[in-house]
């Protein structure tokens, strides 16, 4: 009949009467048990042992005695284990001891499957027979796993055969608390209510302390941090708060407002990826909450399901973090659940939202197809996906930040510049876009543009791209500042130093490539107001050599391939300054050849036109002139032109100029000075690296010196 207490009274009264009864300690022991007052039915069963130890007539009643006394101490452990479990926030696995040891307890129980994400084995309606106790710590721990409906099954279960059972009145009222079925006052007064039934009920009596208490301090939070706007401390307060009401158990409904404000403030943050876990974790304990099963059987479900405006806004926030973090198809996803709860919404339209989801998508699917390409090393194809990806949505900042990329393989570093801009303006985290603009910009001799972008964004220390961030500030503070010499300088000659101290630099920095084209071309043309005319021809050619070989298939050099190419107009400018220094050098026929080159480059320009013109004339003229040959400098200056550039760069490995005439003395001077510098015999300490970066140097130099001596011998 199940009735207890009046079986522990009937057996107090036998044993009273009757101090052998050992039956009256053995049914009293059970019925303990049946209460989870394991240490009144241990007391007891221990006594029965003692009498019948004492009393050989009741010798038979030991091993009964011995085996319940044992099945009462497992217990025991098994309850003090699922108590530590708890302490230690493993409530899964507490609610699976505490299952088995119900299991063990009742050898008739069956377990059924699990199913539906739900973690206990148990059915409630079969546990008449299990102690009081154990069923209410069963409850409290269906509440630490969400499962609200299977809890509330229990304790509806207990006051069914006993409506003032007053711990299990306080369950109820916490779980109708926690469930948002009853708000602050109903649920203190119920929990006075049952505080009558059972005057030292503990948990009634700290849930009228605390809930209050609580309340008000999400109160004070809201207004003192979360409307100042105070986000990260607002957090703080939040995460605090949570751990306070997951200390005594009070989760649900509460625990998903506070979840749901802590992903707003995330989101103000930025910070989308820890919003997304905040809300996907109020999502789970609201399915719980508001579905029988702990989850819709369709999206359909969420229309018309109590806490709909919840579920809106947990799914906006989340949907909306995962746009911001370009994950397309599940910010769709979501989206397509806000569709349906809310396809008439007078602040959000949803119906629009979605559409721009499902451009979002397909512009993500462009995207793959230009990584696709980029991979293959065709940058023109890919460039073409990505402005496919960017016409469907243009806010796609890995598409914005891939083009940049394609330029930049391409050498068209401004077109770089600004997809890169793009990818951090539509994505103020994207540290890395910032880091290849200060990349672009030296390669167009910009390195102040570089500084400035760096100084402007405000990037964590701990940050993935700190350390890149400053290794890329060092180096554009460094070149910016021989660039601002070379900007203020107006002697041509201390120019060309500082430029060519600079391309050291460049060199140092593994930055090379296009800026070398513009470096010699500067180069080339201080060169040329200086008058230096073979330098600037040789400092050009290396420029055009240069771009040849980035820009050009096969190095194929023709009039037609610089036309077609993408620098057609830094190939004309080029081939203009070397052709009008050949011809102040008076190398005719290397001038007409370039103007030839220029002329089907651009044929209907005028001074093009001209200038071949006089080209053709004056070689026309000089080999009239002076016979077999060319022009009148194929005799000094020209017919040792094709080693003068190797000249000028045997002065330059020694530190001298050319053009200054070095005497015998000078070249043995510069030798020594080098060779005390670079010689490894004098340089002992030097690691491996560095005594191999000395000895190619020195080889360098020797050879330098070994020519241009013999040249002064002969």
């Amino acid at each position: 009949m199940h009735k207890y207490k009046d079986a522990i009274n009937d057996c107090e009264n036998a044993f009273k009467r009757d101090s052998k009864c050992v039956k009256a300690i053995l049914i009293n022991a059970r019925c303990n048990i049946h209460h989870g007052n394991l240490d009144k039915a241990k007391e007891n069963l221990k006594k029965g042992l003692e009498l019948s130890k004492e009393n050989n007539n009741l010798s038979h009643k030991i091993q009964n005695l011995e085996n319940e006394l044992k099945k009462v101490i497992e217990m025991e452990n098994s309850i003090e284990y699922v108590k530590n479990l708890i302490k230690k926030r493993e409530y899964g696995k507490a609610l699976t001891t505490l299952e088995n040891t119900i299991l063990k307890y009742d050898k008739d129980l069956e377990s059924i499957p699990l199913s539906n994400g739900k973690k206990s084995i148990l059915k409630s309606e079969n546990l008449n027979g299990i102690p009081i106790q154990w069923r209410l710590l069963r409850s409290e721990l269906l509440i630490m796993n969400d499962d609200y409906n299977e809890a509330m099954n229990v304790v509806e279960i207990i006051l069914e055969k006993n409506p003032k059972y007053s711990e299990a009145n306080s369950l109820k009222t916490k779980l109708l608390y926690i469930t948002g079925k009853s708000n602050v006052k109903n649920t203190i007064n119920y929990l006075r209510k049952a505080l009558k039934y059972y005057e030292k009920n503990e948990n009634a009596k700290l849930l009228i302390k605390k809930i209050p208490e609580l309340e008000e301090k999400r109160k004070y939070i809201n207004e003192n941090f979360f409307e100042k706007e105070l986000y990260e401390e607002t957090i703080q307060k939040y995460d605090e708060l949570i751990e306070e009401y997951t200390e005594i158990n009070l989760t649900g409904i509460i625990l998903v407002i506070l979840l749901r404000n802590k992903s707003s403030c995330l989101m103000k943050l930025n910070k989308y990826e820890e919003c997304i876990e905040c809300t996907n974790k109020a999502i789970r304990i609201l399915n719980n909450i508001v579905f029988k099963n702990g989850e819709p059987e369709s999206n359909d479900e969420y229309r018309y399901c109590k806490q709909d405006s919840l579920f809106v806004e947990l799914f906006r926030k989340k949907s909306e973090s995962f746009m911001k973090l370009e994950k397309f198809q599940e910010a769709k996803n979501n989206y397509e659940i806000l569709k349906i709860m809310k396809p008439f919404d007078e602040k959000f339209n949803f119906e629009e939202l979605y559409k721009k989801m499902e451009s979002a998508v397909l512009s993500d699917i462009e995207r793959k197809k230009g990584n696709d390409a980029f991979k293959n090393g065709d940058f023109k194809l890919a460039i073409t996906y990505y402005n496919k990806s960017l016409e469907l949505y243009k806010r796609n900042s890995k598409s914005n930040f891939n083009r940049g990329l394609s330029y930049m393989k391409l050498l068209k570093f401004e077109d770089a510049i600004t997809n890169f801009k793009n990818a951090y303006k539509y994505n103020s985290k994207y540290y890395k876009a910032i880091i290849y603009i200060s990349k672009c910009y030296p390669q167009i001799f910009q390195p102040n543009k570089s500084v400035s972008e760096l100084e402007d964004i405000n990037i964590c220390v701990g940050d993935q791209y700190y350390e890149d961030y400053l290794i890329e500030l060092k180096i554009a503070e460094e070149l910016n500042k021989i660039k601002k010499d070379i900007d203020y300088s107006y002697n041509s000659t201390e120019k060309i130093n500082q430029y060519k101290l600079l391309l050291e630099k460049y060199k140092e920095y593994n930055i090379s490539g296009y800026i070398e084209v513009l470096l010699y071309k500067n180069i080339g043309e201080l060169y040329q107001i200086l008058g230096k005319i073979n330098d600037c021809i040789s400092n050009i050619s290396t420029s055009i050599d240069i771009l040849c070989k980035l820009v050009l298939e096969n190095n194929n050099r023709s009039a037609n391939s610089y036309k077609t190419s993408d620098f057609c107009d830094l190939f004309t400018e080029l081939l203009k300054i070397r052709a009008k220094s050949y011809m102040e050098g008076e190398y005719f026929d290397k001038a007409y050849d370039d103007y030839y080159t220029l002329h089907n480059m651009d044929p209907y320009n005028l001074e093009i036109k001209r200038n071949l013109n006089e080209a053709e004339f004056k070689k026309f003229f000089y080999k009239r002139y002076y016979g077999s040959h060319n022009s009148r400098n194929e005799n000094n200056n020209y017919s040792s032109y094709s080693n003068s550039s190797k000249y000028s760069e045997y002065y330059e490995i020694l530190g001298l100029d050319k053009n200054d005439n070095p005497s015998i003395n000078d070249i043995k001077k510069a030798y020594r000075k080098l060779a005390l510098k670079y010689h490894p015999d004098k340089n002992s300490g030097l690691d491996e690296n560095m005594k191999k970066e000395y000895e190619e140097k020195m080889k360098k130099i020797n050879d330098a010196y070994d020519k241009l001596m013999k040249k002064h011998n002969q």
